[in-house]
C-alpha cells in the first residue's frame, strides 16, 4: 500500500494502467501519456448499509454504482483528478472526498463582497456524504491556493482523529511538490505543518 492509498474500512483498491493501442503498458520515449489511461476503482460501503458501492474514476469523471444502478456521476464541467474515502471531518461517518479541477471559485452563489467571479480553472477539494442512496455536498472549497495532486486521511499523532495529508503542487510550476498536513476545524481545514 502506497503512502497516499488505502483507508479505513477499505474493501478493495485498484489502480490500473490500461495498455495503449500499441499494447504498451508504460509510456517511454516513443510514446505519450495520451496513449495510456489511468483508471481508479474502489469497492466500499460508504453509508454502512451493507451494500458495497463501486467507485470508478476514468477520464476525469467519477461514477458510483450500487447494485448495477448509477447513483452518482460527477458533473461534465469538472475534471476529477483523484478521490479518496474516509472521515475527513472526524464526525464518525466516512465521506467521498474529491480533488476537482473546475472553472470558477464559487458557482452560482458568490459572497456579497465579490463583484466578479474568477473563471480560471483551479483545483478544489469537495466532500460529499451518502445518505438515503444520494450523495449530498457536505463541504466544497473555493479555489485552492496550491493544487492538491493526491491526498489521504491519516492519524499522524495517534489521537484517534484523522488529518488530511496532501501532496501539493504549484499552478506556476508543475514540478514543485510538497507534503502538507491539515486538520478539520469545524468549517474547513487548517494547516498543521
Amino acid at each position: 500500500m502506497g503512502l497516499l492509498e488505502g483507508g479505513p474500512g477499505e474493501v478493495a483498491a485498484t489502480v490500473v494502467l490500461s495498455p495503449s493501442p500499441e499494447g504498451e503498458l508504460w509510456p517511454d520515449s516513443q510514446s505519450t501519456l495520451a496513449k495510456t489511461k489511468l483508471v481508479k476503482k474502489k469497492d466500499y460501503d460508504l453509508d454502512g448499509d451493507g451494500t458495497i458501492e463501486e467507485y470508478i474514476l476514468e477520464d476525469g469523471r467519477l461514477r458510483v454504482w450500487e447494485d448495477s444502478r448509477l447513483i452518482y456521476e460527477s458533473p461534465v464541467d469538472w475534471w476529477v483528478d483523484y478521490f479518496f474515502l474516509g472521515d475527513a471531518n472526524n464526525d464518525g461517518l466516512d465521506e467521498l472526498n474529491l480533488l476537482v479541477w473546475k472553472a470558477g471559485s464559487f458557482g452560482r452563489h458568490k459572497p456579497l463582497w465579490l463583484e466578479e467571479e474568477d473563471d480560471s480553472i483551479k483545483n478544489h477539494l469537495f466532500i460529499f456524504n451518502l445518505a438515503d442512496g444520494k450523495f449530498k455536498p457536505l463541504w466544497q472549497s473555493s479555489n485552492l491556493s496550491r493544487p492538491n495532486y493526491r491526498a489521504a486521511l491519516i492519524d499522524s499523532n495517534g489521537d484517534g482523529e484523522l488529518e488530511l495529508l496532501a501532496l501539493e503542487g504549484s499552478y506556476a510550476d508543475g514540478r514543485e511538490l510538497r507534503l502538507t498536513l491539515w486538520k478539520w476545524d469545524g468549517w474547513g481545514f487548517s494547516r498543521l505543518e
